[in-house]
């Protein structure tokens, strides 16, 4: 077995300094360095986003940027907003310390209700509020394979919340990520930070992976200079397996499940004056998902893909507390037809249904437990 240190000094916003240890380094050195290509090999890359189908990224009808494995290695970022910058045309705001706005052609707000978000096809739309809850988000960037960007309306593929755009995360198998990864760092801003991962093989179809991280950002400054209060700490941990059943189909199983704690300032409302005061306060999240992903691929070139997914998450502190659960199931099927043509259908049903309550007397959500189906 043999073990590399690489990664040894990594710059990130505060000055961070990052050790990683990979044991064994096998795939990771096969892949092709992305700036030795040339505009041709480039073109070649293949996305999924634009058509859900494999298509070479020169012949897309699609205003598309793909942040590549290669990107990622080669940037400071330590979250997933912070590669999403590099995106042109792509607008993206950090409000406090854990809380970002992404979104496309000028419609920036926090919970974008318009820039669908994707994590390896399943939607990480918060069950309550159309947007994405990007601390809820906190992937290990090693495991991500590419990020598929598209700028512009995609309803036709991928329903109403795609009207400005679709952010698509696709994770690489557990057969990339076989092996040990260790990763730790420090800083005056990212105070502590650090990720395990290992990958095995089971039998002669079936790879697997585990990985846990945990990370500790202390507060960011005021308009003054003077510290304020929104640290965060944060844990995420999951699976991933994958199998092939047959030439013809391949089974992945992912679970993750994570918990954190955002300092915040909420207001307080009383009967006389000053009638509102702020006070230093705390929100707990948590959240656990777990997703199938079923793929049978026909002798006469057409392809049948189905999907499963289940996600809960939790605000259990806050001015109004969400329990929520999501349920999604696709059916999606592709056939070519002649040499130049690929019909491409599909169906897709979602359940949402969440609960709220709220400690207060003067806050509350109406409807208060709502819940909707949508195919």
């Amino acid at each position: 077995m043999k073990s590399t240190v690489g990664n040894m000094a990594r710059w990130c916003a505060g000055g961070i300094c990052l050790l990683a240890m990979v044991l064994p380094a096998s795939a990771q050195d096969d892949r092709p360095d992305l700036t030795q290509m040339s505009l041709e090999q480039l073109s070649r890359v293949e996305v999924t986003s634009v058509s859900k189908k494999q298509q070479k990224l020169s012949d897309t009808a699609a205003a598309i940027f793909v942040i590549t494995q290669q990107d990622i290695r080669n940037s400071t970022a330590s979250s997933v907003p912070e590669l999403l910058r590099m995106v042109p045309g792509l607008d993206v705001a950090q409000v406090n310390g854990s809380t970002w706005a992404v979104s496309a052609r000028g419609f920036t707000q926090q919970l974008s209700d318009k820039m669908l978000v994707l994590v390896d096809g399943r939607s990480v739309f918060h069950p309550l509020f159309s947007g994405v809850i990007w601390s809820d988000q906190d992937l290990m960037l090693e495991d991500i394979e590419r990020i598929e960007v598209i700028r512009g309306p995609g309803a036709t593929i991928w329903g109403t919340n795609a009207v400005n755009g679709v952010i698509n995360i696709i994770t690489k198998s557990a057969q990339e990520t076989q092996g040990v990864l260790v990763t730790a760092g420090a800083g005056n801003l990212e105070r502590s930070f650090g990720a395990v991962r290992y990958g095995g093989k089971v039998g002669k179809s079936t790879n697997y992976r585990i990985y846990s991280k945990y990370l500790d950002d202390g507060p960011t400054e005021g308009v003054f200079g003077q510290p304020a209060h929104d640290s965060w700490r944060a844990t995420h941990g999951g699976f991933r397996i994958d199998t092939r059943f047959s030439g013809q189909d391949t089974f992945t199983l992912e679970g993750d499940t994570f918990g954190s704690n955002i300092g915040a300032m909420n207001t307080m409302a009383a009967y006389k004056p000053p009638y509102l005061s702020a006070f230093a306060d705390s929100q707990g999240y948590s959240g656990t998902g777990l997703q199938m992903h079923w793929i049978h691929k026909s002798l006469t070139g057409s392809e049948t893909i189905g999907q499963a997914s289940y996600s809960h998450i939790a605000d259990p502190s806050g001015e109004i507390d969400v329990n929520g659960n999501m349920v999604s199931l696709s059916m999606e099927h592709a056939m070519p037809v002649g040499n130049r043509h690929n019909i491409v259908t599909g169906v897709q049903f979602d359940y949402r249904a969440v609960r709220t309550s709220s400690p207060s007397p003067y806050v509350w959500f109406a409807p208060g437990n709502p819940s909707f189906q949508i195919a």
